[in-house]
């Protein structure tokens, strides 16, 4: 299992990737989403509760892609294509 391998195991993901540090809650710091959400006309900043509940997961859990020789995140434009089909 993988908890045989102890100190070996590095987990880079941590509560403050989908938690407020001060009021612990929900947030999104992944630019590349919201940047893509404001696109869509669905700012992250009117998800419901629930939504960001699913936003959380989808900042890391999703195809997107590293541009320029600064690697910047962001969801292609097939994304949005996707999204109104």
């Amino acid at each position: 299992m993988w908890y045989d391998w102890g100190s070996e195991v590095v987990n880079p993901v941590g509560c403050g990737d989908c938690h407020d540090p001060e009021s612990m809650d929900l947030r999104v710091p992944r630019q590349f989403l919201a940047n893509a959400l404001e696109r869509e006309g669905d700012p992250i900043e009117d998800a419901s509760d629930q939504r960001m509940r699913s936003l959380v997961c989808a900042q890391c859990h999703a195809e997107y892609y590293l541009t320029g020789k600064a690697k910047r995140s962001f969801y292609p434009g097939i994304w949005d294509i996707a999204l109104k089909i």
